[in-house]
C-alpha cells in the first residue's frame, strides 16, 4: 500500500473522536457505571468515540489524503518542474478530481458498527476488569466529563495539524517562538492528546527517526496553533493536574495502547478498498501523462526543423 495514503489515513484515525454534542449524548445514554466486563467495553467504546464518525472528521481524512496523493503525484508527473504555476494548477485541478472519488469510497466503506466492536474487543483484551470499572466511573464523574471536554477540543486540534503536516510541505521560523516557557507548556499541553499519545505508544522507543519526527511535528504544532492551545489551557487551567494525573493511572496507560491497536486494526480492515484505491489510481496514470505531453512544449531535439 502506498506509504503517503497509509500514513496520512492514520494520523486521520488517531484523530477521530466524539465531538462535543455527541459527547455529551454518549454520557447521557450510558449514564450509570456498568459492572459487566463486556458492557463496561462497549460504554469505553462510545465515549471514547468509536462509534462516532462524523460528516466533518470523514471529509477531514478524505481531503487530508486526497491533498496528499495529488501532490506525491505531481511530483511524480513532473518532477523537473517543467510546467508554469497556471499548468501544475490546472493539472493539480485534473488529480483532486480524479483521486477523491477513490479515496472518498474507500474511506467511507469503514462500517460505525464494526469499529464500535472493534474499539470495544480492544479494551476487553487490553484493559483488566477492574481498571475498565474505573475508567467508566471516572469518565462519569464531574472531572471525568471535562476530561472528556477536553480531549475531544484537545484532539481535534493536535489532529488536524498533523493531517495538515501529512499532506502538504510545512515549515516554521523558530524565530516565531522567543518565549521557550510558553512553547514548553504547549509542548506539554499536546502531549497530553490521543493522536501523539497514541503516536508515541506505536513508535518503538529505539526508533529514533520516528520519535524525531514526532518531536518536530509537535514544535511544529506549538507555533502554528499556538493561540488555540494557549486558550484551551486557559479555560481549563484549574482542571489541568488532575487531568494529568488521570493520564498517568494505569487504566488510561493501558487505555492509549488499545486505542493505538484499534486504529492500526481499522487501517487493516480498509486495506482491501486502500488496496483498491491504489489500483483505480494507478489505471488514471496514463491519462495524466497524455495530459501533461499536450502542457509541455517539445524540447529542442524533437522540435520540427
Amino acid at each position: 500500500m502506498n506509504r503517503t495514503f497509509r500514513i496520512t489515513l492514520l494520523l486521520g484515525l488517531f484523530a477521530m473522536g466524539p465531538t462535543p454534542g455527541c459527547l455529551a449524548a454518549a454520557i447521557e445514554s450510558t449514564s450509570a457505571p456498568l459492572t459487566a466486563p463486556a458492557e463496561q467495553s462497549s460504554v469505553l467504546a462510545r465515549l471514547l468515540g468509536g462509534d462516532i464518525l462524523s460528516r466533518k472528521q470523514l471529509a477531514t481524512v478524505i481531503s487530508a489524503t486526497t491533498d496528499a496523493l495529488v501532490r506525491q503525484n505531481l511530483r511524480a508527473l513532473d518532477p523537473a518542474l517543467r510546467l508554469s504555476d497556471e499548468q501544475r494548477h490546472a493539472l493539480s485541478a485534473r488529480l483532486a478530481a480524479d483521486i477523491r472519488p477513490a479515496v472518498e469510497q474507500a474511506v467511507r466503506s469503514a462500517d460505525i458498527h464494526t469499529q464500535t466492536d472493534m474499539l470495544a474487543d480492544c479494551l476487553t483484551r487490553r484493559i483488566s476488569a477492574e481498571d475498565r470499572h474505573a475508567l467508566v466511573v471516572f469518565y462519569h464523574s464531574t472531572t471525568g466529563k471535562h476530561y472528556l471536554e477536553f480531549s475531544a477540543q484537545l484532539d481535534g486540534l493536535v489532529g488536524a495539524g498533523l493531517s495538515r503536516i501529512a499532506s502538504q510541505p510545512v515549515s516554521f521560523n523558530r524565530s516565531q517562538m522567543s518565549d521557550s516557557v510558553l512553547l514548553t507548556k504547549r509542548r506539554r499541553l499536546i502531549d497530553m492528546s490521543t493522536p501523539v499519545l497514541q503516536l508515541q505508544s506505536a513508535v518503538d522507543a529505539k526508533d529514533r527517526h520516528s520519535s524525531a519526527v514526532t518531536d518536530l511535528a509537535i514544535e511544529f504544532l506549538s507555533i502554528e496553533s499556538g493561540t488555540k492551545f494557549d486558550q484551551l489551557a486557559q479555560r481549563y487551567a484549574a482542571e489541568l493536574p488532575a487531568f494529568s494525573d488521570f493520564q498517568r493511572t494505569r487504566g488510561f496507560q493501558q487505555q492509549i495502547r488499545a486505542e493505538s491497536e484499534w486504529s492500526q486494526g481499522l487501517l487493516a480492515h480498509l486495506a482491501p478498498a486502500l488496496q483498491q484505491t491504489e489500483n483505480t489510481i494507478a489505471l488514471m496514470r496514463p491519462g495524466w501523462e497524455s495530459l501533461i505531453h499536450t502542457m509541455q512544449p517539445p524540447s529542442p531535439a524533437s522540435a520540427p526543423q
